[in-house]
């Protein structure tokens, strides 16, 4: 049995369009929450000497005035902080403040600005390696045809006969 998807066309374009105005609709109603890549903030992934855990980190963090932080614990056993925007001395101080309770701190930030940029230029390298295959194809495609048009314009005589002998 097959299925008439052209003819449904129409159907489907509905089908589509009433999808992406729910998803408009629910956007304008529910609006979205911004993460902190758009809302200001700072981020800090940082790792201690000894043994420390989330709970007492987000204490301390809430005693030393950060009472909205996040917190969230990565697989290398390091914590990545999410905080209002901090300054340069805002920055060093909780550090200090962090050592002074838990010993050394080392703040592993170049890790979120490398996966930063690969996460934003992995489309663009996704995109331009189709491009490249499908240009690659098109080459092919047109090499096969031309040498069929040869082929043709030189054997298709020969093959009925008309050629000379």
């Amino acid at each position: 049995m097959m299925f008439d998807i052209t003819g449904k066309r129409f159907l489907f374009f509905l089908i589509s369009e009433a999808l992406i105005l729910i998803g408009i609709i629910s956007l304008v109603v529910f609006g979205l929450k911004p993460g902190i890549e758009f809302s200001s903030g700072s981020m800090l992934t940082v790792s201690f000497e000894q043994e420390v855990a989330q709970s007492e980190l987000r204490q301390e963090l809430v005693n030393l005035g950060y009472p909205n932080v996040i917190i969230q614990r990565t697989g290398e056993g390091d914590f990545f902080i999410r905080t209002r925007e901090l300054t340069g001395e805002d920055k060093a101080a909780l550090e200090s403040a962090l050592t002074a309770r838990f010993g050394s701190v080392t703040e592993r930030s170049i890790t979120l600005w490398i996966a930063s940029a690969l996460i934003a230029i992995l489309p663009v390298i996704m995109l331009a390696t189709t491009f490249m295959t499908i240009s690659k194809l098109m080459e092919k495609i047109d090499s096969l045809a031309a040498f069929s048009l040869v082929a043709n314009t030189i054997y298709a005589p020969l093959a009925l006969g008309r050629g000379s002998h």
